[in-house]
């Protein structure tokens, strides 16, 4: 069994095909295009990737994206660490281990501090606990990150926050700034990865929510993303990339509201999805109509250098991936 390091755009089908026949279902639909994109975020260095093969046998794969985190006074380049995927006939065996312990390696010799989202207890998040440090990097668990969930009712009471759709990804940068949190590391994306956001090939609205008084409150991006099910495909409406630099009910019940309706008439009923709703109260998401869904997510953010500044941090408004 061999672990080779990989040109994530060069192998972006062969990914595709073997993430769709890895996960699961129901699991994200790993289109060769949107593989594409996430492989395809501007920084310093490529994306690291590595496939485990047995023999002439893709066996398992892992793969990163590019992103610009802020913590206090501290920006700076991250690699987010996902996409792991085992043959399901290989679990049992070596390949999760070789694979694992290939990523890290990889991850270690770019230079670059890395995230990665697991769910809570899982074997993921139990193993990067055990395997980091001993592949030489500092470990700071993120979280957690209770999903939550939104449904549109009728009889609601219309906002009077104002949810603009624009097609300058640049009109983000206020609100992107004004948050300013100490606890968070904040994604902090700048004029060309805004860019590239816009370029997902998924529908998605880049929004900005203005109070009564014609006031910033703050920035979203909503996304359409596809999933595979047993039964076929099926839309789900996300909320990913929540810039509220002061969240309140208001604000985020209007943010829900104009997801719901957005592709409406492509795709009828719909539920919105809040994968990471990091550092607003309880009781703003109850108030604003958000239920908690079952699980969580869990985050570790690991570098070599102890003293990196990220490892002080105790959350990320980052989106899941």
């Amino acid at each position: 069994m061999r672990v080779e390091r990989v040109d994530l755009l060069e192998f972006a089908e062969k990914a595709s095909c073997f993430l769709l026949a890895a996960w699961p279902r129901p699991c994200l639909h790993y289109t060769p295009a949107y593989l594409r994109w996430q492989f395809g975020f501007p920084g310093s260095i490529p994306p690291v990737g590595v496939a485990v093969f047995d023999e002439d046998e893709l066996v398992g794969f892992n793969g990163s994206t590019l992103r610009r985190l802020r913590f206090q006074q501290t920006t700076a380049e991250i690699l987010l660490a996902s996409f792991a995927s085992v043959h399901p006939a290989r679990r049992g065996g070596r390949a999760p281990g070789t694979l694992y312990r290939g990523m890290l390696e990889a991850l270690r010799d770019c230079g670059l501090p890395h995230l990665a989202y697991a769910e809570g207890g899982s074997p993921g998040d139990l193993g990067a606990l055990r395997a980091a440090p001993s592949a030489g990097f500092c470990l700071q668990r993120l979280g957690p990150f209770p999903v939550y969930g939104y449904v549109p009712h009728p009889d609601e009471t219309p906002a009077t926050v104002q949810v603009v759709e624009t097609d300058d990804p640049l009109a983000l940068l206020p609100a992107i700034r004004a948050c300013d949190d100490t606890q968070t590391l904040w994604n902090a994306p700048d004029e060309t990865m805004l860019a590239h956001y816009h370029k997902d090939p998924r529908p998605h609205a880049l929004t900005l929510l203005y109070g009564p008084e014609g006031d910033l409150r703050g920035a979203a991006i909503v996304v359409q993303a596809e999933f595979v099910t047993a039964q076929g495909f099926r839309s789900v409406i996300m909320l990913d990339n929540l810039f509220l630099p002061r969240p309140d009910a208001e604000t985020l019940h209007a943010l829900c509201a104009f997801a719901a309706g957005r592709w409406a008439e492509q795709i009828g009923s719909v539920r919105i999805t809040l994968p990471n709703v990091w550092g607003i109260d309880p009781g703003i998401l109850e108030a604003a109509g958000l239920r908690h869904r079952q699980g969580h997510f869990i985050a570790q953010v690991c570098a070599t250098d102890p003293a990196h500044p990220f490892l002080q941090a105790a959350g990320t408004n980052l989106e899941i991936v």
